[in-house]
């Protein structure tokens, strides 16, 4: 990518996504009411519970600091979970974010 004759990223597509700084999102339906604070308080960074409905929560989380593995298990454990959907930023939206604030490697 360039950026006014500068290049500002120089790299594939697959590794694109995998640039620190972006956050993917997990949202969350359960059985009955989301357990908010319970969630929020099992992690210290890099994790944003936010309550969509009274069952469901969306949380935003930096796949650097923790795992999608590792978020999701922790999740699961003691939860009856009705749904579950995991999403990576667009494509349109890294490209955003590169042009707004850069790469940091």
């Amino acid at each position: 990518m360039i950026d006014h004759g500068h290049i500002i990223y120089d790299g594939n597509l697959k590794n694109i996504r995998k640039l620190p700084g972006l956050c993917k999102q997990v949202s969350v339906e359960f059985v009955s009411t989301a357990p908010l604070d319970e969630l929020s308080s099992r992690f210290t960074e890099g994790v944003k519970f936010t309550q969509e409905s009274e069952r469901s929560v969306v949380v935003d989380y930096d796949p650097t600091k923790i795992s999608t593995v590792d978020l999701v298990k922790n999740v699961l454990t003691g939860y009856e979970i009705a749904d579950l959907k995991i999403t990576e930023p667009d494509i349109e939206e890294i490209v955003m974010k590169i042009y707004r604030e850069g790469v940091s490697v």
